[in-house]
C-alpha cells in the first residue's frame, strides 16, 4: 500500500476498535474497516485522523478507566 505517496489520494478508515488508517483510493477497503472520511489528498486525511483520533487508547481501556474513576469517586463520598 503506497501510503507514503505524498501525491496519492486516500480515505480515512476506522475499525471497530476506533483505530484509524489512511487507505489508498486504488485499494479495496478491507473487511472490518469503514470509510470515515472520503477520498482526498494525503495531507487532508492526515489532518482528519489527527483531529478525530485524539485518544489512541483502546475503547475497552477507556471504559475500564472511566469505571475505576467512577468507583473511586463513589468511595470518596
Amino acid at each position: 500500500m503506497p501510503t507514503d505517496d505524498l501525491n496519492g489520494r486516500f480515505s480515512a478508515v476506522a475499525n471497530a476498535a476506533d483505530r484509524y488508517s489512511l487507505w489508498s483510493e486504488c485499494a479495496e477497503i478491507p473487511a472490518g474497516w469503514t470509510v470515515s472520511s472520503g477520498v482526498a489528498d494525503r495531507s487532508y486525511r492526515i489532518e482528519y485522523v489527527s483531529t478525530n483520533w485524539s485518544d489512541v487508547r483502546p475503547p475497552g481501556l477507556v471504559a475500564r478507566l472511566a469505571r475505576a474513576a467512577s468507583s473511586e469517586q463513589e468511595s470518596a463520598r
